[in-house]
């Protein structure tokens, strides 16, 4: 699909579903459904949503049965004006997407965020982020990109370079490496190219031909990813509830040490200890006849 293009996903069959962005609907007909959801519970949405640039819910379009001259079908796209493609996701071969990139998923397919921490600076030198979302499982998965969306097959050993910023998508086996686009450093920069990211397959690689902009309206963005007030309220007390329960289990933990130290010191004047977790252990393992 080219710039500013749309995906139609039909639902032929009952219970036949899609998971897409929030807001990802333009346009919908027969007999479906709309949910919405925090998809892989409240913690991971709130991980994608903070770190992944993806919304804290996900929309699920659902087939309520088929009728006889009645489509059942969405149209989704993308916020931004871009292109779309749609990869296949197989078993054992994930896909590492940029933040944004995401739009649609079948339900086979996994979309959760994943941290680079074995590549950090080419992370951050592809500008592909340090956070990414892996798609895992088996079915089809829609891309979005700035511009227009190509995807090249890699056989074993065969390279590809991208401009650094141009990367949406690639297949975790993949080898990525960052280095200087031309012969030397000064040449590089005095091109305009700077860095590039070269890949090594086998695998795939989807670029887009327009860089994102470098400045998008922050009220867009923070709608974009938190739902408006409703899901940043909810990302807020997932995330005070988060650190209660942190801090609790750990002050217990902590507690319990420091008493039964106490406990210890009081008991150790000679004789025998008069612990009750420790008597009452020794009787019931000893004498239980």
């Amino acid at each position: 699909a080219g710039p500013s293009a749309a995906l139609r996903v039909t639902m032929p069959a009952l219970n036949d579903s899609v998971h897409c962005e929030s807001d990802a609907a333009v346009c919908w007909r027969g007999n479906i459904q709309l949910e919405g959801k925090a998809q892989g519970g409240l913690l991971a949405s709130l991980f994608r949503s903070v770190v992944g640039g993806e919304s804290f819910f996900v929309q699920t379009w659902r087939a309520t049965g088929p009728t006889a001259g009645t489509v059942n079908e969405v149209i989704l796209a993308p916020e931004e004006p871009g292109g779309i493609v749609v990869v296949t996701v197989n078993h054992g071969e994930d896909m590492l997407l940029v933040a944004g990139a995401y739009l649609a998923n079948e339900p086979a397919v996994n979309v959760e965020t994943d941290v680079q921490f074995k590549n950090v600076i080419t992370s951050v030198v592809s500008q592909t982020g340090l956070f990414v979302l892996r798609a895992r499982g088996r079915g089809k998965l829609a891309i979005h990109g700035h511009g227009a969306l190509k995807t090249v097959e890699l056989a074993p050993g065969e390279s590809l370079a991208v401009d650094n910023g141009h990367v949406v998508a690639w297949s975790a086996r993949t080898n990525m490496r960052v280095g200087a686009a031309a012969s030397s450093v000064v040449s590089s920069f005095t091109s305009g190219e700077g860095f590039a990211c070269f890949f090594t397959g086998p695998g795939f690689v989807v670029y887009s031909t327009h860089k994102p902009p470098t400045q998008v309206s922050s009220s867009s963005k923070a709608a974009k990813a938190n739902n408006g007030p409703v899901g940043n309220c909810i990302a807020v007390l997932v995330l005070l509830l988060f650190v209660v329960v942190f801090v609790g289990v750990f002050g217990t933990i902590a507690y319990l040490a420091i008493t039964g130290q106490l406990e210890n010191n009081t008991s150790g004047g000679g004789g025998r200890s008069h612990r009750p977790g420790r008597i009452g252990s020794r009787h019931s393992h000893y004498h239980e006849d």
